[in-house]
């Protein structure tokens, strides 16, 4: 009479490997990375800054630490765009991404649309730019100059 048929000597099989890869991962965690060490990449992270006068991006080796939470960037940025008025017909890409609900890709087709079509003469004329609607519109106006 045999005691352990062929599935449970299956699954006491695979419940040894998972064992032993799950002590093989804690051993590599403990002692080839060290608990608490921040990869020195990570450490050495330097901060990237809008160029108000350019539009480019200059890196800095600031001390700031660079954002390591979504929401602590989206908090961020809104406390910086509800200070800011930009130009929309001069303004480059670093002053355009300030602005709320305009990221990088939506500051391209601004500038994009300012090359093929000239100044913007309204500022309702952002709505022909593709990814600004209304919502975007009434969020970005109060922010936005013509000169």
């Amino acid at each position: 009479m045999q005691l352990v048929t062929k599935q449970e000597k299956l699954v006491l099989k695979f419940l040894l490997a998972a064992l032993t890869l799950g002590v093989l991962a804690t051993v590599y965690k403990n002692t080839l990375l060290e608990p608490g060490s921040i990869p020195k990449e990570v450490e050495q992270a330097a901060v990237f800054k809008a160029d108000v006068n350019s539009g480019l991006l200059d890196h800095s080796s600031s001390s700031k630490t660079p954002y390591t939470d979504v929401a602590e960037f989206a908090v961020e940025k809104s406390k910086e765009s509800s200070q800011i008025l930009v130009n929309i017909n001069t303004a480059g890409k670093g002053e355009l991404v300030k602005l709320p609900s305009i990221g990088p890709v939506t500051a391209e087709r601004i500038m994009r649309y300012r090359t093929d079509l000239g100044r913007f003469n309204t500022i309702e004329e952002l709505k022909n730019v593709k990814g600004i609607g209304s919502k975007t519109l009434d969020k970005v106006k109060t922010h936005i100059i013509l000169n």
